[in-house]
């Protein structure tokens, strides 16, 4: 199938995607502030900038968008052109999370991946839930954690998905 856009046009498209900043780090931010957290954004000094760091709490928080990050969600579904290309693209954004993660968590950081889908969407969280349990991860111990978790959002077992499940490669990632 061809695409609608012309090659310009497409261009100008991705181009417009932002990588920071954006609707879904911006309300998650506002509802810290208003919690009374105080927080950086994408320290560059840290593995994968994340969106959020918390240095009190020793927390390192990423709002992860589904598309870009293969959430297995209603949010993700891989492109029908190009597909191989796509797949290869999307499996090394994940790998460079997966990397970033372990080097945070290696270097005492703790991590937690706030997807998009808990944010908006059909499926999204209740927001006073979100905030509670965003509140209570920062002020806890727990190395990782994401919202919303990858087994509530998973429609087929792992085996059937068609990628591996985000969690379960972190999972080989954790500290002894």
């Amino acid at each position: 199938m061809a695409d609608v856009h012309s090659k310009e046009q497409r261009s100008r498209n991705m181009a417009a995607i932002k990588g920071k900043n954006t609707k879904s780090e911006i309300w998650l931010r506002k509802r810290l502030h208003a919690c009374g957290f105080r927080y950086r954004l994408n320290l560059k000094e840290l593995p994968g900038k994340p969106d959020i760091v918390l240095p009190k709490y020793k927390a390192a928080i990423f709002v992860h968008g589904c598309f870009w990050h293969m959430h297995h969600c209603h949010q993700f579904r891989l492109p029908a052109t190009r597909t191989e290309w796509w797949e290869k693209k999307l499996t090394l954004n994940q790998g460079r999370d997966l990397n970033a993660q372990a080097k945070l968590r290696n270097s005492g950081w703790r991590v937690l991946i706030i997807w998009e889908c808990a944010i908006k969407g059909r499926n999204r969280l209740p927001e006073e839930d979100l905030i509670s349990e965003i509140s209570s991860w920062i002020r806890n111990d727990s190395a990782y954690d994401e919202f919303p978790k990858a087994e509530s959002c998973l429609t087929s077992t792992a085996s059937e998905a068609p990628f591996p499940n985000h969690r379960e490669k972190l999972t080989d990632n954790k500290e002894s």
